[in-house]
């Protein structure tokens, strides 16, 4: 297993990592700074763009333009144009809330949860939406302090999601009908009360097996089907927060982190990381259906 930094600046809150297969480019987003970040691991050129808001989270679409999550409002950026257009507002959101961890399911649909945002006494005013590319908002959990954990499977038979709170830290599995879009037969798939870390961003490989980052742990744990802990790999980030797979042939990981707080020159706190030379491999991600 080899880990290597793969960007230059260090990002206050990196989060919401993406692998973009069919451009090979990897996105990432600094949540606090409102900027949107991408690779090119073969050039290893570096550029990001700058908005007004916190970046929660994004998606790149299918027809090469991005859906942007802005503070609780989501966007439609064109890279090229430099054009940004109003998509979708969370119109039931508390206004001290802010977009936080989300993905999409295999049919191009994004899932979005929320959480307090910074300056604000955390509340357990958190939900889960699904938004579909006509533009129709679903709401489908709430109560949680803080969304995280937004993943699926390759087939889209499962779908999992996390509450990173402190007194939760748990993370749940559904079943999941992909051609509806809706989620079923909700169970506890595990916690990380027993772990160093807290249940942060998520992916799942190409085997079936649950990764999250543990936030706080410098970890990142691999559960099995049955949400027992696989493999632990150790990372040089204090506060990983969300892993995809990526590269040529989808085995290596990248992990963003925070670097908020984190001072001096030595730490990788905050960058983005590449583990490459392991067993792993995960699968292509479905871009947003727009």
């Amino acid at each position: 297993m080899k880990i290597t930094k793969v960007s230059n600046f260090k990002s206050q809150l990196g989060e919401g990592v993406w692998w973009d297969d069919d451009n090979k480019l990897l996105h990432w987003t600094d949540i606090l700074e409102g900027k949107l970040y991408s690779y090119n691991p073969k050039t290893q050129g570096e550029i990001y763009k700058k908005f007004n808001g916190k970046l929660g989270c994004f998606a790149p679409c299918k027809n090469g333009d991005f859906l942007i999550g802005l503070d609780l409002s989501f966007y439609i950026y064109n890279p090229f144009s430099q054009n940004l257009s109003k998509f979708v507002d969370l119109k039931d959101e508390p206004l001290e809330n802010r977009i936080n961890d989300g993905t999409t399911d295999p049919k191009g649909r994004f899932w979005v949860g929320t959480m307090t945002s910074e300056g604000n006494t955390k509340k357990q005013s958190g939900s889960i939406y699904c938004i579909s590319p006509d533009g129709k908002v679903k709401k489908f959990f709430n109560k949680i302090y803080t969304s995280n954990g937004i993943a699926f499977n390759e087939l889209g038979t499962k779908m999992y999601y996390a509450d990173t709170g402190k007194d939760i830290q748990t993370i749940w599995c559904l079943d999941y009908d992909l051609e509806n879009g809706i989620p079923s037969n909700k169970r506890v798939f595990s916690t990380t009360f027993n772990l160093k870390g807290r249940p942060d961003g998520a992916t799942v490989d190409a085997n079936d097996y649950y990764w999250i980052a543990g936030i706080e742990g410098s970890e990142i744990y691999r559960f099995d089907s049955n949400g027992e802990i696989d493999t632990i790999f150790p990372v040089p980030v204090e506060k990983p927060t969300k892993i995809v797979f990526g590269g040529n042939d989808l085995k290596c990981l990248y992990v963003t982190s925070i670097g908020k707080d984190f001072e001096g020159t030595s730490s990788l706190n905050g960058f983005t990381l590449e583990i490459s030379n392991t067993e792993y491999k995960g699968f292509k991600t479905t871009k947003f259906d727009y």
